[in-house]
């Protein structure tokens, strides 16, 4: 658990270690932005069946940063997805696994909800979660042979469908654009369509490193923001795979692009921010709220038009969090001030 400053490796030389924070068995993090601020979720294993959620302060360091929330896991600790100011992660209850959902809010988690997994062929079926990714509302869940989407209605998690593949042993899973990508552990990776909302229709697919190599595999997947796919495998290293889905663009460097409904630019930025709704669906009257790494609020403003300039050159010279607040959720990306 310790915290490196990479501008120096950004710049040629090695990143420095900022501090420890002493975290030990500590598997997985993640930020969180909140009405309180940036605050860290992590997941820990300590080997000897005890798996837990933590969340805490990572700049109070006086305070040996003390654990501000805490739950019980019992289940793979990479099933562990951020959304807004809300944590997904998968919880075992018995003999049952289950998707929960909470809102972290003054410094504590706020119990949204939770749902039993379909186990397909029951107990030949069941597995623990190992990977969960949200887009616009909706939750894809890998877990042993089948995976399963959700969606998040403002009161409840609902199961959409669940995809069965007998062979299939996914590790990791990732939705974009209406495209789920997994890492199957035997295989390598596979790309379903789910536009439908209730079933998986397979896409595209590439191997790893297959063979009897593959007994630990596949094992994590990303999409980047252009559409390229980074498998992880155990024998094999990463491998990079062209787009599949074609229609994700990345945006040029001096702008950011947020779930293809809001641009902002320039970045870095030295005056005045530019925030710019490109979807008429989306509503106005959207919260606007920046923090400094510190997590302290810098200014708060109400979006009323399709673009708000935002004067931050009173900010000094640093990183900042940019929090949209609308009523489909929570969104948040750093910018620069110079």
């Amino acid at each position: 658990s310790e915290v490196y400053n990479i501008k120096p490796w950004q710049q040629g030389g090695q990143p420095e270690l900022a501090y420890d924070m002493n975290k030990n068995w500590m598997n997985f993090m993640s930020n969180i932005y909140t009405n309180t601020g940036q605050r860290l979720v992590a997941s820990f294993d300590n080997l000897l069946g005890k798996k837990w959620l933590q969340l805490f302060d990572p700049f109070n360091a006086g305070g040996n940063f003390p654990v501000l929330a805490m739950d019980s896991m019992n289940n793979n600790t990479r099933a562990l997805c951020v959304a807004g100011d809300t944590v997904y992660y998968g919880k075992k209850i018995g003999n049952d696994y289950y998707l929960t959902a909470q809102k972290v809010q003054n410094d504590s988690f706020v119990f949204l909800d939770t749902i039993k997994l379909t186990m397909t062929w029951g107990v030949l079926s069941s597995s623990e979660i190992m990977g969960i990714s949200v887009e616009n509302g909706i939750i894809a869940v890998g877990y042993g042979p089948q995976f399963a989407l959700f969606n998040w209605n403002g009161n409840s998690l609902n199961e959409m469908f669940v995809d069965f593949k007998f062979s299939q042993r996914i590790m990791d899973i990732e939705i974009r654009n209406n495209l789920v990508y997994v890492a199957d552990r035997f295989f390598g990776f596979k790309v379903y369509d789910v536009s439908s909302h209730t079933n998986a229709i397979l896409v595209a697919e590439g191997k790893g490193t297959g063979g009897w190599t593959n007994v630990f595999g596949s094992t994590a997947i990303t999409v980047g923001d252009d559409g390229t796919i980074f498998l992880c495998d155990f024998h094999g290293g990463v491998f990079v795979y062209e787009a599949f889905d074609t229609t994700l663009v990345s945006t040029p460097e001096n702008q950011i692009l947020i779930n293809n409904s809001f641009l902002v630019y320039p970045n870095p930025v030295t005056d005045y921010l530019t925030l710019e709704v490109l979807q008429k669906t989306v509503p106005l009257n959207i919260k606007i709220e920046i923090f400094n790494m510190q997590g302290s609020i810098m200014k708060t403003q109400i979006l009323k038009n399709n673009k708000e300039i935002l004067n931050v050159s009173y900010f000094p010279a640093g990183v900042y969090v940019l929090k949209i607040s609308t009523d489909d959720g929570i969104t948040v990306k750093k910018f620069i001030v110079e």
